[in-house]
């Protein structure tokens, strides 16, 4: 799937789930404010937040589908980094105030008002974040994002979300136990877990994460495969994006290696190593003299 296909359908993707999050949102933050259970109340803003997430994601790849620029040769590919980034942090907000609301609710208890209807209602929601889970995994078979990926995971953690909402909403009316306020933290703690971990992806992917060991050993063995090749130096990765990694690998040529042949050979690496990996190999020519000497 080329870059321009890829960010179309995961513009619509996020778009369903933008929807299916915010009404799912509305219809639990009604039901949390009829009954007053911060737990059913905790689910709807995790809804919200997910919903949230999606906007930025949405806007994120409308912006990455502009053209490159002056400014910004290589496009706007890193921008889905910054997404994730901005929608890790909201996440990790959200399950710290969600947090401190439980505290308060455990020393100030409320009255919650439980129905069977209003539990049949959450319950029915759960079949949508299922939906969701799988929607999420069989599109991202196609588009292999990274935040798709994320949000595949955040939907199955939300289904679990709600089914601890579903049992301590049940329970809450039957022991004196302030199960809402202890199901509501341990929600928000979850939350928080989440969002770390997607934090710390995002943050090594806008600082700089090198390719994976077997795509970089895989280019060396390209390289050194060619007889006129007779040593490989550093490697330098610069990710732009999917599907706009560039990689910058110093190659040794034979001495006194004629310089319209080495182009050729360079040329002939770049175009398996594209063929093979997708990824733009830029090529450092060095005599074997000048490289004896450096070493």
């Amino acid at each position: 799937m080329n870059t321009e296909n890829r960010i179309k359908r995961t513009i619509i993707v996020a778009i369903v789930g933008l929807f299916v999050n915010l009404l799912l949102g509305a219809v639990k933050l009604y039901i949390g404010q009829a009954s007053n259970s911060l737990i059913i109340l905790s689910d709807a803003v995790n809804n919200f937040t997910d919903g949230v997430g999606l906007l930025i994601i949405t806007a994120g790849f409308i912006l990455m589908r502009n053209k490159p620029t002056k400014a910004f040769p290589l496009g706007f590919g890193r921008v889905e980094y910054l997404v994730g980034f901005v929608f890790s942090v909201i996440l990790v907000g959200t399950g710290c105030y969600l947090a401190f609301s439980a505290i308060e609710r455990f020393l100030y208890p409320y009255f919650v008002q439980f129905t069977w209807l209003r539990f049949g209602v959450i319950l029915a929601s759960v079949s949508l974040k299922i939906f969701l889970a799988l929607w999420f995994k069989f599109q991202n078979r196609h588009i292999m994002s990274n935040v798709l990926h994320g949000e595949q995971l955040d939907s199955w953690l939300d289904v679990g979300i709600t089914l601890m909402t579903l049992i301590g909403f049940v329970l809450t009316g039957y022991t004196p136990l302030r199960l809402d306020a202890i199901f509501g933290f341990a929600i928000s703690i979850i939350i928080v877990i989440a969002g770390i971990k997607l934090l710390i992806g995002y943050v090594k992917e806008i600082l700089g994460k090198p390719i994976s060991d077997e795509i970089s050993n895989s280019i060396c063995e390209i390289a050194a495969n060619n007889p006129a090749i007779i040593a490989t130096g550093s490697i330098t990765t610069h990710s732009y994006g999917i599907n706009k990694i560039q990689v910058i690998i110093e190659l040794v040529f034979k001495k006194n290696f004629d310089l319209k042949a080495a182009n050729a050979v360079s040329d002939d690496i770049i175009r398996e190593v594209l063929e093979k990996h997708n990824v733009d190999l830029k090529i450092l020519m060095k005599e074997s003299a000048k490289y004896e000497e450096v070493t």
